[in-house]
């Protein structure tokens, strides 16, 4: 037994060692200096020192947070985030508080693409300089828990504590390359609300910062900035968060009528970054007594928001609830800015917002923008979609963002951190009503009913409001077919939000009005509305500005209620046998369109081999060829399978088709209400001549690539890691794949696709959970995309033991983690290292 006396003394020795005295790291391996120092972690190493945050790392680096209240709680995550992700936080607290252009000149952009897209540095330093402002701080951390406001002070000094460990040569760990670089400086709790906003915002104002910013430029928006931004508004009409369709998530949840006992199993699968500002972080909170939470958060973020504690699980999927609106006002044409509601004016409120900019020559200019908003929201210029949403003398155009004042997003999650059963956890949900822009599925312990709602903060525009506020005029009904947005009458004081009145609930829809299904068997969600979150029961009834019913289904969530479905139709005797099975069936990675549609183009195009012969098509060997790969492919996108990217040339040939008008090839996802997932063709007509011409296109495009008709997918589809080439499976969202892999490096973007995934079920004994992630802790861990990988390096299938990659490895390889919730999970499942952070004088 070790002597307390000579643990005191010896304690110091050893903190001299590991060169720390606000920390040590224990090496799991270091036996010589195990039991000595797991005591010292026990004893203060300083006067007026005490142990206040502990952090152990279990298999793939996944840290363990534990600490005695809120604001250490913080200090834990900001400094193992910190410690994981310096340079991609670093550079995010840059963006948060508008100084990229100084640091890399106003025309650059971030190299990651994010929930805000990727606009110019300028764009974004006047975005963030405009509207988070020092008043929106201080009201928004007001309307914060006292427990929140605490976990981002402790996380701003955790992520400090790191960044003075790492710059003073203490901290043991790899070296990142943007460590000595001024731009890389130590934060405030500000800027850990700075990252909320941003993140609370990704459905409205952040998903529109080209053209905010537009709308202050001194002489109207620039020509070729309005060029360059058409595309990007286009799709942020079409999309809620971002501006790609594969930015998404699957959600699935099974209860007592297919488990066969009152327990659930829940399946969240987020398609979400695998770089940048806003992807997932993996990581297990505890306070004792108080909380004991598991899961994923963006980056910047103190608190779990897709995860599970010992009584509830939860996932979130994007809604396709519309959180923005556009508004027309009518200008008084004074020399005061000013606006007409009904006979009252109202000035415009301007704020001048200065930013610096460094120039090619090195020299830092200061620019200005005058933003100018309304009681509605601020002015957008949205021209580039059409000439009639100019600004005149006479008319401006305002955007709504219903979280633009929602001070709660966090605060509700932090509650759902510490939910103790489903009733709790949908209480709070219909309580708060601050979700900002994602669908939530939830399970409970002890609770066979399954849980989906779009329950949040959506605009107060109920259908009969609508038909009686839309802008009036043959011209203005051409402007909105045109954008797909309803513009409202900003001049009419009922047509404002909540009809006029002071409250702001009567700006958003009360919980009653928005859908929401507690069921005993299934619910599921692949972004598709809330209409079929049950396939046996339709939700229906409600405002269109929640999305619509019935809702067109896509590919992806044709492919998950078909996979849905199937488990529904196997009930099994136990939550547990549930889970086992969805492990396996729910990785598998088909497409819906080659489901659905292979057997018929093969048919189609190639059941007469004779006629080739008769009426030779211009490569008949090619297509020969391309029948024999279709034929024999499996079906699966896995790394070996020979046929799938030669089937994803062929559906892109299909997409363009369409475009295009011509008839006789699939249709990407027809309907029929009575039978929404009726899999038959349903009276579809493939023409041959057409059929064949997709196909021949698509076997010009292999060779264009240099790619042999069979080539595996594992030809291209790949990533490179700090170890080597790892091997992906699954594809891009547009050809139904339910296991999404989609690679836009090649258009200024980066990969989007599986990020955080998670299987939990509950027991008698408690939370059971498996764990994926995909892109790992690290930041260093992915190093490059896909396909100009040289052939010759060898795959990596067994990273070194503490390697950053392994995570990669793991969910590239489909191999579940067992995450280690319990005190003696973890230590079954062995700690790789343990981190006690001290606070004190010692600090």
């Amino acid at each position: 037994m070790w002597n307390v006396r000579f643990l005191k003394g010896g304690c110091l020795l050893a903190a001299r060692l590991i060169k720390g005295a606000t920390g040590f790291v224990l090496p799991a391996g270091d036996r010589r200096l195990m039991a000595p120092l797991l005591a010292c972690a026990l004893l203060p190493v300083a006067a007026g020192a005490t142990a206040t945050v502990e952090i152990r790392r279990t298999a793939d680096g996944i840290p363990h947070v534990r600490a005695q209240n809120w604001h250490d709680l913080g200090h834990g995550i900001g400094y193992v985030q910190a410690e994981d992700a310096l340079c991609t936080l670093a550079e995010g607290f840059l963006t948060w508080a508008g100084r990229r252009s100084r640091e890399f000149g106003g025309s650059g952009r971030p190299a990651a693409d994010a929930t805000f897209g990727q606009p110019t540095n300028r764009e974004l330093d006047f975005f963030f300089r405009a509207f988070v402002t020092r008043e929106a701080l201080r009201s928004y951390q007001r309307g914060q828990p006292a427990s929140l406001n605490a976990l981002a002070k402790g996380y701003a000094a955790g992520y400090n504590h790191y960044l003075h460990r790492a710059r003073s040569g203490v901290a043991d760990t790899t070296h990142r390359a943007c460590l000595e670089h001024a731009w890389v400086r130590p934060i405030t709790a500000d800027d850990v609300y700075r990252r909320l906003l941003a993140a609370q915002w990704a459905g409205g104002l952040a998903h529109f910062i080209p053209a905010l910013v537009g709308a202050a430029h001194p002489a109207g928006t620039r020509a070729h900035e309005r060029s360059a931004s058409a595309d990007v508004l286009r799709r942020s009409l079409r999309v809620r968060v971002g501006d790609d369709p594969s930015l998404g998530s699957n959600a699935m949840a099974f209860g007592e009528a297919v488990t066969g006992e009152s327990q659930a199993v829940l399946f969240g699968n987020p398609h979400w970054y695998w770089s940048g500002p806003d992807r997932f972080y993996q990581m297990h909170l505890s306070i004792p007594g108080r909380l004991d939470v598991a899961g994923a958060a963006f980056l910047g973020v103190p608190m779990v928001m897709i995860g599970f504690n010992e009584q509830v699980a939860w996932t979130h999927t994007v809604s396709m609830a519309r959180r923005f609106s556009l508004y027309a006002l009518k200008l008084d044409g004074s020399r005061t800015p000013r606006y007409r509601v009904g006979k009252t004016r109202h000035r415009l409120r301007q704020r001048t917002v200065r930013i610096e900019v460094r120039g090619e020559d090195g020299r830092i200019r200061t620019e200005r923008r005058t933003f100018r908003s309304s009681g509605i929201g601020p002015l957008i210029d949205l021209s580039v979609l059409d000439p009639d949403l100019q600004a005149t003398a006479d008319r401006a155009f305002v955007l709504r963002d219903v979280n633009a004042d929602n001070s709660r997003v966090f605060a509700q999650f932090l509650a759902w951190n510490q939910a103790r059963s489903l009733e709790g956890f949908i209480d709070i949900q219909r309580r708060m009503l601050a979700m900002p822009w994602v669908n939530t599925v939830a399970i409970g312990r002890g609770d066979g009913r399954v849980w989906y709602a779009d329950l949040g903060a959506v605009p107060a525009e109920r259908d009969d409001w609508v038909q009686r506020c839309v802008l009036p005029g043959r011209q203005a009904s051409a402007v909105m077919d045109n954008i797909g947005l309803p513009v409202f009458d900003g001049s009419r004081r009922a047509c404002l939000p909540g009809g006029g009145s002071s409250s702001p609930a009567a700006a958003r829809l009360r919980a009653a009005e928005m859908p929401s299904q507690l069921r005993p068997d299934y619910v599921a969600n692949m972004n598709n509305g809330y209409w079929l979150t049950s396939a046996q029961a339709p939700l229906t009834g409600f405002p269109a500005v929640m999305g619509g019913e019935p809702d067109e289904l896509t590919m992806r969530a044709r492919q998950g209620h078909r996979l849905a479905l199937a488990e529904v139709a196997r009930p099994l005797h136990s939550a547990r046998a549930l889970a086992d099975r969805l492990a396996h069936d729910l990785l598998a990675s088909g497409s819906y369109s080659a489901y659905r549609y292979r057997a018929a183009v093969v048919a189609t195009a190639c059941d007469d081999p004779g006629e080739l012969a008769v009426a030779p098509v211009d490569d008949d060997a090619g297509l020969r060829r391309a029948c024999e790969v279709l034929s024999a492919w499996s079906g699966e996108a896995d790394p070996g399978s020979r046929g799938a990217l030669l089937w994803e040339a062929v559906w892109r040939a299909f997409m363009q088709a369409r475009e295009n008008g011509v008839t006789g090839v699939p249709l990407a996802a027809p309907d029929d209400v009575a039978d929404p997932l009726n899999e038959a063709l349903a009276g579809e007509k493939l023409l041959r001549t057409e059929v064949r011409a997709a196909m021949l296109q698509a076997v010009a495009e292999m060779r264009a690539e240099g790619l042999s008709l069979d080539a595996p997918l594992e030809a291209v589809r790949m990533v490179s890691t700090i170890d080597g080439p790892v091997l992906q499976f699954g594809g891009c969202d547009e050809h139904g794949y339910f296991m999404v892999f989609c690679d836009h490096r090649t258009e200024g973007g980066g990969i989007e696709g599986n990020t955080y995934l998670q299987l939990v079920h509950f027991a008698d004994d408690g939370v059971h959970a498996r764990t994926l992630l995909a892109h790992g802790q690290d930041e260093d861990a992915l190093t490059a995309a896909v396909s100009d990988l040289p052939s010759a390096e060898p795959v990596v299938t067994s990273p070194a033991p503490g390697s950053v990659t392994a995570p990669l490895v793991r969910y590239a390889q489909r191999r579940w983690l067992a995450f280690p919730f319990t005190e003696a999970q973890i230590a079954r499942d062995g700690v790789v290292s343990r981190l006690v952070l001290f606070r004190g004088r010692a600090r």
